[in-house]
């Protein structure tokens, strides 16, 4: 997944747990080995709940804006 997303008014009814379990029951019925999330770095609240049924990863995400960024084409 990109991202885990609950609006404002649902929050701590349980909502995100209820979506990570309903994720990992369709990863599990389709034999995948994984579920995978990102989350921004001050996102504590969510990151409580995630720390509660998942292992936090040594991974960093980058991305390109590719409105703005420079072509590197032929360099590298």
């Amino acid at each position: 997944m990109d991202d885990l997303f609950v609006i404002e008014e649902e929050r701590g009814k349980g909502v995100g747990g209820a979506l990570l379990q309903q994720a990992r029951s369709l990863a599990e019925e389709r034999g995948l080995g994984v579920v995978q999330w990102i989350t921004a770095h001050d996102n504590d609240t969510a990151q409580k709940l995630y720390d509660q049924v998942a292992n936090r990863t040594q991974w960093v995400t980058y991305e390109i804006e590719l409105a703005t960024a420079p072509t590197t084409a032929g360099r590298a």
